[in-house]
């Protein structure tokens, strides 16, 4: 029984390294540190051109880009912030969305795991037996093998799954804040040609249909109305959404299969030694 207590201690210690959790934030909310979107966010708010941002997917640079023009050209860049600001807004909840599914699915494969211990520890307490600690220590292993296999491959997924997205949402704000503070518009089909020509995601494929629709009414017309933007915005976030609820429905399998490979048998190779052990 000794060395089972002793292993569930190292995997909630292994736990604790591979997904470590701050405690500070639990007592108090100043030490809490803002994430970095918050804090470009809050510099936004400054109505002086020295902005001391963090380096956060593409915002920083397309703010001081920004900056820059506005030297250079005394362009107004306060409706281009508030853009901005929007964005990160909606950023920082799918960034927390992101953080709650990893957390809850770690958590859920953890507690399954110290559920099969705890039902080993209860069996050879109650039938009065000790098992041999290379079986529970063959245990261990095959959990911690699900466990890091659960990580890596969640990983994978998500990276997968999100990071298509990243040019496409710099490309739409790069445009729409270029709109704004009446950047040339040869430099805004460039951009749009560079991203188009560059996409072979298949989950982008819509996007990149309308944006081509977008390329030619420019090149036609010469301009493009803030409206068509503004739906641009809202169709990008809504693939995105739709990406997401892909992703929730892939860690779900994900977890199922992690049950049942690495769970399941280890509940009944338990079983099976405990009463191995109660017949001898």
């Amino acid at each position: 029984m000794i060395y089972g207590f002793i292993l569930l201690a190292a995997l909630g210690w292994v736990a604790l390294k591979l997904f470590p959790v701050s405690l500070s934030g639990l007592y108090s909310l100043k030490a809490r540190k803002l994430p970095p979107a918050q804090v470009i966010a809050n510099e936004l708010l400054k109505s002086n051109q020295n902005l001391d941002l963090p380096s956060y997917k593409f915002y920083d640079s397309l703010i001081f880009d920004l900056i820059s023009f506005q030297k250079r050209f005394g362009a107004n860049l306060t409706s281009a912030f508030v853009e901005i600001r929007k964005a990160l807004n909606l950023d920082m909840k799918i960034d927390l969305r992101l953080k709650n599914l990893k957390q809850s699915s770690y958590f859920q494969y953890l507690t399954m795991c110290a559920f099969t211990w705890l039902m080993l520890l209860h069996m050879s307490s109650s039938l009065d037996i000790n098992l041999d600690g290379l079986d529970l220590i063959l245990v261990v292993i095959w959990q911690m093998i699900g466990l890091l296999s659960f990580h890596f491959i969640l990983k994978v997924i998500t990276r997968k799954t999100c990071e298509p997205f990243q040019p496409l949402f710099e490309l739409v704000y790069s445009v729409r804040c270029q709109f704004k503070v009446s950047r040339p518009i040869q430099e805004i089909k460039e951009n749009m040609e560079r991203f188009i020509q560059g996409r072979r995601d298949k989950s982008l494929q819509n996007m990149v249909n309308r944006l081509e629709f977008l390329l030619d009414i420019l090149r036609t017309q010469g301009k493009f109305s803030l409206e068509e933007l503004d739906c641009l915005c809202e169709e990008s976030w809504n693939t995105y959404e739709i990406a997401l609820e892909q992703l929730e429905k892939a860690v779900v399998g994900l977890k199922l299969g992690s049950f049942l490979i690495f769970i399941v048998p280890c509940y009944f190779y338990s079983l099976t030694l405990a009463l191995g052990q109660s017949h001898i």
